[in-house]
Parts: C-alpha cells; sequence; structure tokens
C-alpha cells in the first residue's frame, strides 16, 4: 500500500517546514511549493490525496490557486485546506465558498488538522 500524499503550499520555508514534519508524522509523503502559481504546476503534474494552502503568497494567493485548482477537471477532486493568519469570518466563508474542505487559523493544532483530514475523508 502507498503511502499518502501530500503538498504544503505557503512562502515561509519555517512554516513548510513545520508543517511538512507534522504530516509525516500522520503518514504523508510531502512535496513543498512556495506559491500559488507553483502549487498549480505540482497539482497537475502529480497525484496528490491532500493540499494545505496559505493564502498570503507572493506571484498567486492561494485563494487564487484554490479558485483555479477547483476549475480545472484535472485538479477538482483534490482536497484543498486553506491555513492561513487571516481569521475575519469574511476570509473563512471566501474560502469556504471557493471550495475549500476546511479551513484553519495558524498556528495549526492537532485539533484542527484531526478535523481537517476527516472532512477530507483521510482520517
Amino acid at each position: 500500500m502507498s503511502r499518502k500524499r501530500a503538498l504544503v503550499l505557503d512562502d515561509q520555508p519555517n512554516l513548510r517546514m513545520a508543517a511538512k514534519s507534522i504530516l509525516n508524522m500522520y503518514g504523508f509523503d510531502v512535496d513543498e511549493g512556495s506559491d500559488g502559481k507553483h502549487g498549480l504546476e505540482l497539482i497537475e503534474a502529480n497525484r496528490y490525496d491532500i493540499v494545505f494552502s496559505d493564502v498570503e503568497m507572493p506571484n498567486m494567493n492561494g485563494f487564487e490557486f484554490l479558485a483555479r485548482a477547483k476549475r480545472n477537471p484535472q485538479t477538482q477532486h483534490i482536497p484543498i485546506v486553506i491555513c492561513t493568519t487571516l481569521s475575519k469570518p469574511e476570509h473563512i466563508e471566501k474560502g469556504k465558498k471557493l471550495g475549500a474542505v476546511s479551513y484553519i487559523v495558524k498556528p495549526m493544532q492537532k485539533e484542527t488538522l484531526d478535523r481537517a483530514l476527516r472532512n477530507a475523508g483521510l482520517a
């Protein structure tokens, strides 16, 4: 049986590394990207079971990445979790309207990660 695969998109290398460490403990092989543009390239070229995306990134923000991924028939099935410091109700609502399976306000807690994985059908 192959391991699950995740993609973490964040422009902060230390946050990507922290998320990767946590997801490795959950049994995921993890790839990393620094912005939404790179994220689109990665999800079109690879198979992922789940994607965690920040919102505030250069070149293409997480909301635009989410919208484009959900419009593409090749990638629309991938569960995408928004993981960001943006915590206003309108941000959360926007993420959910665009198709995020979960919206996590940083810092990520075990309970919110568990819920996101359940929402994605991976736990």
